[in-house]
């Protein structure tokens, strides 16, 4: 019963809250729920700690995916439309024959996103993390560095697709995860880390989530 409040708790002042966004507030408890059921150590109490622990990371990759916004929306959405024409029935090679992603559009948009301008947006959303984490939780260094593994993840993928269905144009990013990874301070991730965070945060391909 006193499990069961406590949800119920979390999912009341989550809604009421409007000084931070509720997936703040969802994923802070269930983080503090969490810990303290692990600390207990009651075998009876095992399948609320992988409730809480599912909704804590659920509310997490909400948070990452739509409040804090996409430093690269327009590259995001272009890729989007590239992935949903790689059917059987086209090849990747043809899909810069469609108007929409031809290989001009892409560079248009990898010329708006310079280095600076993709560094300024990632450090708005790093200070919006900072503002809306408490201090109690101290989760502010996950958080960050789960955001930043988001959008290296997407990177990478998009890196991929361009060497996929633009072969031989030589196009590249602006910016470099490399030259990122340093500035942030954050070590390199294998392919089934990249895969994982992928799959979390497919959200960010879709156009009406991002902000």
């Amino acid at each position: 019963a006193v499990v069961s409040t406590q949800s119920t708790g979390v999912d009341r002042a989550a809604k009421e809250q409007q000084k931070v966004p509720g997936e703040v507030v969802m994923f802070e408890n269930y983080h503090h729920i969490s810990r303290r059921l692990a600390w207990m150590e009651l075998a009876t109490l095992s399948d609320h700690l992988r409730t809480c622990n599912k909704a804590y990371k659920d509310n997490l990759e909400a948070y990452i995916s739509e409040k804090l916004g996409n430093p690269i929306e327009k590259i995001s959405t272009f890729f989007a439309g590239v992935k949903s024409c790689l059917t059987p029935a086209m090849r990747p090679e043809e899909v810069g024959f469609n108007m929409n992603y031809s290989k001009s559009n892409l560079t248009k948009l990898l010329e708006e996103y310079q280095f600076k301008v993709v560094k300024k947006s990632i450090d708005n959303s790093i200070a919006k993390i900072d503002k809306h984490l408490s201090k109690e939780e101290c989760l502010f260094s996950e958080v960050r560095g789960r955001y930043l593994t988001t959008f290296f993840a997407h990177i990478t993928e998009y890196s991929h697709l361009m060497e996929l269905c633009y072969p031989g144009s030589k196009l590249q990013f602006r910016c470099k995860v490399e030259e990122l990874r340093t500035i942030y301070g954050m070590e390199e991730e294998d392919d089934e880390d990249v895969g994982q965070r992928l799959a979390a945060s497919a959200r960010w391909d879709d156009p009406g989530s991002l902000l």
